[in-house]
């Protein structure tokens, strides 16, 4: 039997709220997040910063921006008729991303008013935002499954191919054979075997993608990563911390946790399981929450200086947790999951031409440059839609000119810096995912051969790799700027689909027109030189030329000139 929830709310105000005890003041730059990947839950907290200035400040200031464009009469509140023209949640995360909705219902006076004193301050304006998910710091999920078998077959058909004994481990030797054993998967002969290829589906079959936004769309399934919500004090409301860590890993659905359903130490589960039944209710579970993390992830987007580190994890006592495996990203192992932590692209900034498309359509509608007056508008459901016009309209006079128009573009254009994006991707259990080191959907004949190292750190005490054994494999992009699903499918997302062959950015230009594959080496069978100065080329011996080796072997014939 569940416990009703307003006991649970009744019970976290009794274990957050303690007697005369201050909550400490939250860091600007801090944003504590669940993650909840593996077996075992944990609680990162992320410190982030935008060309070395606060996240939280750049976000205050563009929604401080927003209250003095709805305040009228300049008083520093908003009275029932300024806050009427509040955009709603849904809205002011469109607009952040630099793009305009319409149909979006007026938030009500009663949601903003938190004190009830017939007035909104931007104290209550900002509390709103934060209550409806719309902060400093905004999560992404993006849940991919390739259709129509998902990612479960794609790993069970290539799991299959590559156990040549059929044992249900993948053995060093059988991993050392990877490139022959995928070779009749290679349908097209371009030395690179697609998910496509693999399952059987139709070339340019792509991806399923489905956004979820806390709070503003309904979750499909329990999200593996969690903004930490907080209070006005600044206090972690630990029942939302609870209901997440039942909604993922309670399986039997009687909303507790038992020993193997949550993957805690044999101490930690029975330090919190206080009546000794074998399970965690969510009273037992309120302690888990932790008064602190247990790593630190250090984030440093927009322009840095050239010795600073762009991304980092600590653990508490100072030591190195995550792996570094590039300038911009770590890995974070353990409890059966693997994290990749990205620090990814910036949003672009507003293109000219979305402002130029945005006046375009109004200077059409207001033909004789005198303003749109509102009372003859149908609904517009174009671009410019009727209450986005209404919004616009900043002196409530009925009638909209190009300069007040202009005024709410320009909010527009700001709201892209005025956010950090997390982009959540889960590929699941994903060998393939695993195994695609670039993540660009396709396996390499470098990353076949690899396929025994990359694995290693997953085999068991025989050296080999069982099913069950693979990890749960999720990357978190860090972006600047509030994206949306189309900017985060631009960054370098470990998801498998059918990409375009992309020709290297590196190397002579002998090597990349050879390269044409664009896997960025190129083989023996794309050399066009002899057996002798391949040798001589590839100096490692590992019958493919990289951008490195050919460069080298360029300066070598040159005379050491570019």
């Amino acid at each position: 039997m569940k416990t009703p929830i307003a006991v649970l709310a009744l019970l976290t105000l009794l274990a957050t709220c303690g007697p005369a005890t201050a909550a400490e003041p939250a860091a600007e730059d801090v944003q504590d997040v669940l993650l909840m990947a593996g077996a075992r839950p944990q609680v990162l907290r992320l410190r982030l910063s935008v060309d070395g200035r606060s996240v939280e400040a750049r976000w205050e200031r563009y929604l401080r921006h927003w209250f003095d464009f709805l305040d009228r009469d300049g008083d520093g509140f908003l009275d029932r008729d300024e806050a009427a023209r509040t955009p709603g949640p849904l809205a002011m995360l469109t607009y952040m991303q630099g793009t305009t909705l319409g149909g979006v219902p007026p938030v009500p006076f009663d949601k903003l008013d938190l004190d009830r004193d017939g007035k909104v301050s931007f104290a209550e304006f900002l509390a709103f935002h934060r209550q409806y998910g719309v902060g400093p710091v905004q999560l992404l999920v993006v849940s991919n499954r390739l259709q129509p078998t998902g990612t479960d077959t794609l790993s069970e058909r290539l799991f299959e191919a590559l156990d040549l004994d059929h044992d249900g481990k993948l053995s060093p030797g059988e991993l050392r054979q990877a490139a022959d054993s995928l070779r009749r998967f290679d349908l097209n002969d371009d030395e690179l075997v697609t998910a496509a290829e693999i399952v059987g589906q139709p070339d340019g079959q792509r991806l399923r993608t489905t956004t979820v936004r806390p709070g503003l769309t309904p979750r499909p399934e329990p999200p593996t990563l969690t903004l930490l919500p907080r209070d006005v004090r600044g206090t972690v409301r630990k029942l939302d911390v609870v209901d997440a860590l039942i909604r993922r890993y309670d399986r039997n659905g009687d909303g507790k946790l038992g020993r193997d359903e949550i993957g805690l130490t044999r101490e930690e589960f029975d330090r919190l399981d206080v009546n000794r039944d074998g399970l965690l209710d969510p009273l037992e579970l309120l302690a888990w929450v932790p008064a602190a993390p247990a790593l630190e992830v250090t984030v440093r987007l927009g322009a840095v200086g050239p010795d600073v580190r762009l991304i980092e994890g600590r653990g508490l006592d100072g030591r190195e947790r995550p792996q570094a495996v590039a300038a911009n990203a770590v890995v974070l192992r353990g409890a059966g999951a693997e994290v990749r932590l990205v620090r990814g692209v910036a949003v672009a900034p507003p293109a000219a031409d979305i402002r130029a498309f945005l006046e375009q359509q109004f200077k059409g509608l207001d033909a004789d440059g005198k303003g749109l007056v509102l009372e003859k508008l149908g609904p517009q459901r174009g671009r410019l839609p009727r209450d986005v016009l209404e919004l616009a309209d900043r002196d409530g006079d009925g009638v909209v000119t190009f300069k007040e128009f202009a005024v709410f573009l320009d909010l527009l254009d700001e709201g892209k810096g005025s956010a950090v994006t997390l982009g959540c991707a889960d590929s699941g259990r994903g060998l393939f995912e695993l195994l695609d080191a670039d993540g660009d959907g396709r396996l390499s004949l470098r990353e076949l051969r690899a396929a025994a190292a990359r694995l290693a750190p997953f085999a068991g005490a025989d050296g080999c790799v069982a099913r069950d054994a693979l990890p749960r494999q999720l990357q978190v992009t860090f972006q600047e700027g509030a994206a949306g699903e189309a900017s985060l499918q631009r960054q370098p997302v470990r998801l498998p689909g059918v990409v375009a062959a992309r020709r290297p950015e590196r190397g002579p230009l002998w090597f990349r027109k050879m390269d044409a594959n664009g896997d960025g080496d190129v083989s023996r069978r794309e050399f066009l030189g002899t057996d002798e100065q391949f040798r001589a080329i590839d100096t490692d011996g590992d019958g493919l030329i990289s951008a490195e080796e050919a460069e080298a072997y360029d300066r070598k014939v040159r005379g050491g000139k570019p």
